[in-house]
């Protein structure tokens, strides 16, 4: 399964970062910078982390490894932070 935003979890895009709102959870705030929003805002549960790592290497002009290694270690704090499934 790939990962996507539970469906409880408000966000809002502002400029080029991201506000998430937790009011279920963990009932925190957080705040990504430019590249973990772009992560973010692909996060339909359509994008494998490959797909996501490809995204961020062409936006942000980094081979496709260090993209990889990125997002899944973003994934990995989405999940303990209780944000995303899959």
């Amino acid at each position: 399964m790939n990962p996507k935003v539970k469906s409880d979890i408000s966000w809002q895009r502002i400029g080029t970062e991201v506000l998430i709102m937790d009011t279920t959870y963990l009932k925190q705030a957080h705040s990504l910078n430019s590249t973990a929003a772009l992560v973010w805002q692909h996060l339909n549960g359509k994008n494998s982390p490959k797909q996501l790592a490809s995204i961020l290497s062409e936006e942000f002009e980094i081979d496709e490894s260090s993209a990889l290694n990125d997002v899944e270690a973003l994934l990995e704090r989405f999940r303990k932070l209780q944000l995303i499934e899959g």
